[in-house]
């Protein structure tokens, strides 16, 4: 055998390499066939950049492990819901860098006396909708309106966004668990995602319960929202009021009945002639159809501590 020197060796492979170029060339000429040449690129998680890093999952979200118990991709789910849906076009994070507003209000609620709640550390998740659900569970979730008055809305929302999601899977699943929950004071933290649970968690099985001070709580947030409350309800209980406008607004929302209202004209003749005459009924009068009010004002205003009138609309009126 012969040892060729160094420079002879890069020419060869130089040579050999032209060779493989000109078939390749010729066969793609000749046959109309390309041969496929594949590249392994290996990618350091340590060195790439963010958005190449967040590309390269997102393209094989398919390959993260699956739950045991129920099959589903809940790491793809994760990370679908928190970065996916809010990519941008400038690039995938753009929404979360500038969110600025966001930054601060979290930031704020962290430093505020209820930071301690956010606390992660050595703690477990003990509130999941769904497992309390599944397990027909008790939870009850209370904040001092006097010390949290600032962030009662924001926490009753992250709540509220919870049964939401609850009922969201319920839908996809094509399944109904039913749940009551049962919602003070609902003025504090009422909106629309509110409205929508109300009107549409029904049909997965949530139902709730609303119980404000007054009406009138609610209507100083204006956008109809008190409107939309009553409208999505099937059953009211309505308690005493002193408020006159509040009293003839439910008197007008359970409505009227057909009645006949009759009138006659009295006579009474002077001097001793109608002694001891105990009707004076005329023989003129009127009679007309009238709509009076199923419950009055007044009636409501009567109320005592304790009673409560009910007014069913749904079809079905057995309590």
């Amino acid at each position: 055998s012969e040892i060729l020197p160094d420079s002879d060796l890069d020419k060869e492979e130089k040579e050999e390499d032209s060779q493989i170029k000109n078939s390749k060339f010729r066969n793609i000429s000749q046959l109309g066939i390309a041969q496929k040449e594949t590249e392994t690129i290996v990618l350091n998680p340590e060195t790439l950049d963010l958005d190449s890093y967040y590309l390269l999952l997102k393209r094989n979200l398919r390959y993260l492990p699956t739950d045991k118990e129920t099959g589903e991709n809940i790491k793809q789910k994760l990370f679908e819901r928190l970065f996916v849906r809010y990519e941008h076009k400038d690039s995938p994070f753009y929404l979360y860098a500038t969110s600025e507003a966001l930054q601060t209000n979290i930031n704020m609620l962290l430093d505020s006396e209820l930071g301690k709640l956010f606390d992660t550390k050595n703690a477990k998740n003990v509130l999941d909708v769904q497992e309390i659900v599944n397990q027909r569970k008790l939870v009850y979730v209370s904040f001092n309106g006097l010390i949290y008055k600032e962030y009662i809305r924001t926490l009753a929302q992250m709540l509220v966004g919870d049964v939401n999601y609850f009922a969201s899977e319920m839908y996809r699943k094509n399944v109904k668990r039913e749940v009551l929950v049962i919602f003070d004071e609902p003025a504090s933290y009422l909106n629309e995602t509110f409205i929508d649970m109300v009107n549409k968690g029904r049909g997965a099985g949530v139902y709730g319960i609303f119980t404000p001070q007054t009406m009138a709580d609610i209507a100083k947030l204006g956008d109809k929202l008190m409107e939309q409350l009553v409208g999505n309800v099937n059953t009211l209980f309505i308690g005493k009021t002193n408020e006159k406008g509040e009293a003839e607004y439910w008197s007008e929302t359970m409505g009227t009945y057909q009645d006949i209202d009759v009138t006659s004209v009295t006579e009474q003749e002077d001097g001793y002639s109608d002694v001891g005459k105990s009707d004076w009924s005329g023989d003129r009068g009127t009679k007309r159809n009238v709509d009076r009010f199923k419950i009055s004002p007044n009636k409501i205003k009567e109320l005592r501590t304790g009673e409560f009138i009910i007014y069913r609309t749904a079809e079905n009126v057995n309590l």
